[in-house]
């Protein structure tokens, strides 16, 4: 049976323990690269320590689908930072949002070509064969808010096919497959079936918003979780069993009793 967890933010800090005391949350999934780069690990450690929950490890800023990566990494300091934790499942974005010093600090979209499938699946494999996670490690894929004219493979074949050769695991997130569907009427049944179960290790759900005056929408989570969503996490569960199913949200917190609606509706789906 999957666990339901919450992103852990510090301002979330008291909702997540009345989520906890009522039974809507099982763990949390931290964003762990801010400390890794300030050093911070004995500081997490004492946090997680005293919430005394499960908790997964979800990084934001490897860029592994960076084409200088293996020269431009921080795969050292992660590995030397993992030594103190044992997270239930590590997970990170296949994206290239860094290159040389320049980085953007956000998730992008990748060049979809067969050549640049084996550098991700290269990437990955060398990630983890020098972290050595104590867990599964898991890839996620991003929104596709526009598309490299160089593509000529199509955003799920791509990733599906980095899977295959990275012999990684999946998180799918559902509301970045919803993104794409509203902005580009992307079907996300069509990866969801695609994806083989056993490998649907990780599920996030979210919220976003579409940008007033464009019709673009954004996978912000700052908002409640569209009942699209919803209808697509029963779909992903009928074939798949995994481990985790997470809550993101990470700004704009308003009243506590949202998320909790939120959360009690993911349970009455996974349970």
């Amino acid at each position: 049976m999957a666990r339901v967890a919450l992103t852990y933010r510090d301002p979330l800090r008291y909702v997540i323990e009345q989520a906890a005391s009522r039974g809507l949350v099982d763990a949390v999934e931290v964003v762990p690269s801010g400390y890794v780069k300030a050093g911070l690990g004995p500081l997490l450690h004492h946090r997680l320590a005293t919430l005394g929950l499960p908790y997964s490890f979800h990084f934001v800023d490897n860029s592994l689908a960076s084409a200088d990566y293996p020269t431009n990494n921080k795969a050292d300091a992660v590995a030397s930072f993992l030594a103190d934790f044992k997270p239930m499942l590590i997970s990170d974005h296949l994206t290239a949002h860094r290159a040389d010093d320049y980085d953007l600090d956000c998730n992008l979209p990748v060049v979809c070509t067969p050549g640049a499938v084996d550098v991700y699946a290269e990437n990955i494999r060398s990630f983890t064969e020098t972290v050595s996670p104590p867990c599964p490690f898991l890839i996620e894929h991003v929104p596709a808010y526009y598309r490299h004219t160089a593509s000529t493979l199509d955003e799920h074949t791509t990733f599906r096919s980095v899977v295959e050769q990275a012999e990684c695991d999946v998180l799918l997130d559902l509301h970045n497959l919803y993104c794409d569907e509203r902005n580009s009427g992307t079907s996300p049944e069509a990866l969801i079936d695609a994806l083989p179960a056993e490998k649907i290790r990780e599920i996030h759900i979210a919220g976003g918003r579409e940008i007033e005056g464009t019709g673009a929408y954004l996978d912000s989570h700052d908002e409640t979780v569209p009942e699209r969503v919803f209808e697509l996490l029963e779909r992903v569960l009928a074939r798949a069993n995994p481990d985790l199913i997470v809550l993101e949200r990470e700004h704009a917190y308003g009243e506590p009793d949202q998320l909790f609606r939120d959360l009690e509706r993911i349970h009455a789906i996974a349970h």
